[in-house]
């Protein structure tokens, strides 16, 4: 099932389109595919999932390709007036707790180090079952 959110335009950008792969209802171990698709301009940018597990703990899911390292002082690799789009994965591990994630998937300007601004977000909720 392909869950496609909105197109949405403000003046910092022409295009951010979103959408989870595959089902959102799942299984430990399974993996959920991420697209995003990005038009505009952006400043040592990147793409990731913020991810919030129903007890409230917080997972961050890189975009490998945008950027390598999570530590607040490494920029993004997306830089300029571009036309990018990008897939990457997460898999669920099997101790996490079941019932529903909310995905925040977004792309950031990084400005300067430990300054990561969030240019546009979508959200979506995912249900993890047991087998």
């Amino acid at each position: 099932i392909r869950t496609i959110d909105q197109i949405v335009k403000s003046e910092h950008y022409e295009v951010f389109e979103t959408e989870i792969l595959n089902k959102l209802d799942l299984v430990f171990e399974e993996t959920v595919m991420t697209r995003v698709h990005f038009e505009g301009y952006i400043n040592n940018g990147f793409f990731d999932n913020q991810i919030i597990l129903l007890i409230g703990r917080v997972v961050w899911n890189l975009d490998p390709k945008t950027l390598k390292n999570c530590h607040p002082s490494i920029p993004g690799n997306l830089m300029g007036n571009i036309d990018y789009e990008s897939q990457w994965s997460w898999t669920i591990p099997k101790n996490y707790p079941t019932g529903k994630y909310t995905f925040f998937t977004r792309v950031y300007d990084h400005i300067a180090p430990s300054n990561r601004i969030v240019i546009a977000e979508h959200k979506y909720t995912i249900v993890v079952q047991h087998v």
